[in-house]
């Protein structure tokens, strides 16, 4: 019997890995020669994967698949005997397990032959299987060997800012360079003197072009700062003393 192995949903299981993102990978095995049928599970009918026997009837399943039967019924999918959850899943003989490891299979992709035991390792390597841009945000999916190719122009890739020497990722560059960063030039809002970002808030603190409110308590009278000097000696409502008391009144 030959047979296409698709083992996605086992392997993405066992590796704890998003089925969707090992089907985005976009590689199968085929086997290269006639295998029995104690090597098939009858429940996905693919090479047996990661196998599991149920001790009571002794046939033999993929553990994920033999799992996910048990969530409806507790009966062997094949002679339909009864089984006692967990306890009945036992390891099958090392002399399955050996037979089955030293199966040759053909990655579909690339065409190299390895035994079944060496399929993940395989899997993890193949230069024709798709894998996911490292950089943060990105979903890139390509072709492990193309991946260089990607990974030196994709926009999320963190860059150097020439100006502050900040990590930042390439599509966000010219926003960091136009509102963050510190180091770059920029004009004052007032005066339009030239000076570097991180010197900007201590300037406008002081700058006498900048508009500023009346510091007087409810007047809402506005001028650049330079002016205001001309404006607080005859504020209506500056404070003032009074006469009798020398107090301060609002």
């Amino acid at each position: 019997m030959s047979v296409v192995i698709d083992y996605l949903a086992q392997y993405a299981e066992i590796e704890h890995i998003p089925r969707s993102d090992v089907e985005k990978r976009n590689i199968i095995f085929k086997c290269t020669s006639e295998i029995g049928d104690e090597f098939i599970c009858p429940i996905c009918t693919n090479l047996l994967y990661n196998p599991t026997m149920l001790s009571k009837c002794r046939h033999v399943f993929c553990t994920t698949c033999i799992v996910s039967a048990m969530k409806f019924q507790q009966t062997c999918p094949t002679c339909r005997k009864e089984f006692d959850s967990d306890s009945d899943l036992v390891s099958p003989s090392c002399q399955i397990n050996n037979m089955l490891e030293k199966i040759l299979v053909s990655c579909e992709k690339c065409e190299t032959e390895v035994h079944y035991e060496k399929v993940t390792d395989h899997f993890n390597v193949c230069l024709e299987a798709k894998v996911k841009c490292h950089f943060d945000d990105c979903e890139q999916w390509t072709k492990r060997k193309d991946m260089d190719e990607h990974e030196g122009s994709c926009d999320y890739k963190y860059i150097e800012c020439e100006e502050c020497g900040c990590s930042i990722q390439k599509h966000k560059m010219a926003e960091h360079l136009s509102e963050e960063c510190y180091e770059v030039e920029v004009n004052c809002i007032g005066c339009d003197k030239v000076l570097l970002r991180k010197n900007l808030e201590g300037h406008m603190k002081r700058c006498l072009k900048i508009e500023i409110t009346c510091p007087n308590k409810e007047c809402e009278y506005k001028c650049i700062r330079g002016d205001m000097k001309h404006h607080k000696p005859k504020c209506d409502y500056r404070p003032t003393k009074c006469s009798k008391c020398r107090k301060n009144i609002p």
